[in-house]
């Protein structure tokens, strides 16, 4: 008689390379445990189903990147880790606090340890978190883009321009010098085509006055958001968002500022509150570098 299905649960949160690495940790465990793992980006940060923008694959039925109601039927009796959660799996809230995602009622931190050697007794594993340390790359080359989304980067990106060189500026709830960077490199790009990309439409604008004696272009349309994150939830509650249309756009912008023959990006410099913070990519940077590393994996995903 074979076993009980196990399973686990990944409802990601945060930006997209946060995203991937948390499902990438959450993968490899399902692997080295043979569960059956959920993404349930719908709950998480997306606000939109998985399976609009990625399909794992190999379509094996042990991933599934939407949680609909047959498998929410499959869970819903099932033992839960963590223990608080167990009949609230699908209606706790959750809130920030001390460095974690956490049930509002109890306080509990909403994961599981996807790193552990062993592996847990309980049927479904819970992992709500973002600040993804995982192998966001990792995730990519088990998945392939959906043909929705094949149709949109193909309309948006066969008029480019190459080669091109492509700019990352981070600049909404996590702020970067990118004057800095711009004044570094204008004569560098001058007579040359250049993809700007940036989470701020004055800081994109400006970028595109600037570099003056460059061929500018940008490949998205992006909402003026008053400095928040357009990753957010609340920011797509707050200015009344389509979540399809910002996450299909995140992503367009991500495959094209990879496919530059150089790619910069600004260093973060402070947060919102003006708290300065070691200075760093952003997450989206970092993703996008890794990605004009690894041109196989966009060529992999678009096929």
């Amino acid at each position: 008689m074979s076993k009980p299905a196990k399973y686990v649960l990944c409802i990601p949160l945060d930006g997209i390379n946060d995203m991937l690495g948390s499902i990438s940790r959450c993968w490899d465990y399902c692997e080295r445990f043979n569960r059956i793992l959920i993404v349930d980006t719908n709950s998480g940060s997306f606000c939109h189903h998985f399976d609009a923008y990625f399909q794992p694959i190999e379509d094996n039925g042990r991933v599934f990147f939407r949680l609909d109601s047959n498998l929410k039927d499959r869970l819903k009796d099932l033992s839960v880790f963590p223990s608080q959660l167990q009949g609230r799996i699908f209606s706790h809230t959750r809130v920030a606090r001390d460095g974690f995602w956490r049930d509002e009622l109890t306080n509990t931190p909403l994961l599981f340890n996807p790193d552990a050697k062993v592996d847990y007794k309980e049927d479904v594993l819970l992992y709500e978190q973002g600040y993804g340390s995982g192998d966001a790359i990792g995730a990519l080359k088990r998945m392939k883009f959906s043909e929705s989304i094949k149709k949109i980067i193909n309309e948006r990106l066969h008029q480019v321009k190459t080669p091109y060189s492509s700019i990352h500026i981070r600049y909404s709830d996590i702020k970067t010098n990118f004057k800095e960077l711009l004044v570094e490199i204008k004569e560098e790009l001058k007579d040359k085509n250049v993809l700007i990309s940036s989470d701020s439409l004055d800081v994109r604008n400006f970028a595109i006055n600037f570099l003056n004696s460059s061929y500018v272009f940008t490949v998205t349309d992006i909402p003026n958001v008053n400095g928040g994150a357009l990753h957010s939830p609340q920011t797509f509650k707050n200015f009344n968002l389509d979540p399809f249309f910002m996450n299909t756009n995140a992503i367009v912008d991500l495959v094209a500022l990879s496919g530059g023959s150089k790619l910069y990006f600004s260093q973060t410099a402070f947060r919102n509150d003006g708290v300065s913070v070691r200075p760093k990519p952003s997450g989206f940077s970092t993703l996008a570098n890794a990605l004009n590393k690894n041109q196989n994996v966009i060529h992999n995903l678009l096929l």
